[in-house]
């Protein structure tokens, strides 16, 4: 089969990851798959029976850069023929170009995976964003979500019937996880030798927030002498979370890595003696399936977060905090008890749950 898949994001966001593994996976299973995403000049992805291609990343100004990604992403889907298209997001450059295609005779799917417009003030953009959420979907053949949340929100707000709605879980590519061990050479690069080691990896964009977690690490150092928060990610925010951290007065016990490709993701997060992982509780953060949950406990790391988004399905694996006071508690807690045996069960959970082989095996059932 011929599929086509379209990222209205950039190659570093979290999203764009999730469409990533899809398309790895689909390859696998002897598709040809076209993908097409924004990413910086020279970021080219390869993998087996995936065409990768990109628009440019224009630094100076995001509407522009939307613009020609449209353009784009257009003239690419005139000219390759797919069976079926999956686009990223209610979004206007992957939108159109699939629904140029469904003229053609393709199928279409689109994957909602957040609502972005709940990041936003008030204003024009999450107006426009909002419309677009409502617009777009309804013009599908089908539609995709990752948490019950976004299923009800697309079933009674937009109204889509729940035939056409499948449920596709956030995965983990498991593998490559669970067999990345400690490196040491890199624990010595990054000045980690001798400390515990805590790690939080995100895009350090306008869904991250940092200063929670920056609190809880100072509360938890005047338990630790040696102790260290890896940040493992870049963004538009990386320099003001540098800023903040300074101003906190924690400045020299973070170590901020920057954008570092996901394929090496791994190895970093590898370091971590703890996992941390932050959701605020707010409108947004209700719909969200936090990835790096599944990839610490793929990589058998003790995790230590807050119920926010679907991080419910791992109550029984993670340490739990409800307060800024419990998460420091926590942290230290399970710095001193990272044997427990709910890793090694977590580990196994994501393992049998949340893995993107069999997770698109059975995505795959849908498309044909």
């Amino acid at each position: 089969m011929r599929i086509l898949l379209i990222s209205s994001l950039t190659n570093d966001s979290g999203s764009g990851k999730r469409l990533w593994s899809i398309a790895c996976e689909l390859g696998k299973l002897g598709h040809r798959v076209h993908f097409l995403e924004r990413a910086k000049t020279g970021k080219r992805k390869k993998t087996e029976n995936v065409v990768y291609n990109c628009s440019p990343i224009i630094s100076f100004s995001l509407i522009l850069e939307i613009l020609i990604a449209l353009v784009y992403n257009s003239f690419y889907s005139l000219f390759i023929r797919a069976d079926v298209v999956f686009v990223l997001k209610p979004l206007p450059n992957s939108c159109i170009p699939g629904l140029l295609k469904k003229l053609l005779g393709a199928k279409v799917i689109i994957d909602i995976d957040d609502l972005d417009y709940e990041y936003y003030e008030q204003g024009l953009w999450k107006k426009m964003l909002r419309f677009f959420y409502g617009f777009f979907p309804p013009l599908f053949n089908m539609i995709t979500v990752h948490t019950e949340a976004l299923q009800d929100y697309v079933t009674k707000t937009i109204g889509i019937p729940q035939k056409n709605v499948f449920f596709l879980p956030q995965g983990v590519d498991y593998n490559d996880f669970s067999k990345t061990k400690r490196d040491l050479r890199l624990q010595k690069e990054l000045g980690l030798d001798g400390y515990k080691v805590l790690v939080y990896a995100a895009s350090l964009g306008i869904t991250s927030d940092l200063k929670y977690t920056f609190e809880a690490v100072k509360r938890a150092s005047e338990h630790f002498s040696k102790i260290k928060l890896l940040v493992i990610g870049g963004g538009s925010c990386l320099n003001s979370y540098q800023k903040m951290a300074d101003e906190m007065q924690i400045g020299r016990d973070v170590v901020f890595t920057g954008y570092i490709p996901h394929s090496i993701v791994p190895k970093y997060m590898a370091l971590g003696d703890v996992a941390l992982n932050y959701y605020e509780p707010n409108k947004a953060n209700k719909y969200r399936s936090p990835i790096k949950i599944r990839e610490y406990l793929a990589l058998g790391i003790p995790v230590v977060c807050n119920l926010e988004g679907d991080t419910y399905l791992f109550s029984k694996y993670v340490w739990i905090f409800n307060n800024q006071d419990e998460y420091s508690e926590q942290i230290i807690a399970t710095l001193n008890d990272g044997d427990n045996p709910k890793v090694e069960q977590g580990q196994a959970f994501v393992s049998q749950n949340y893995n993107w082989q069999t997770i698109v095996a059975d995505f795959e059932k849908i498309l044909l």
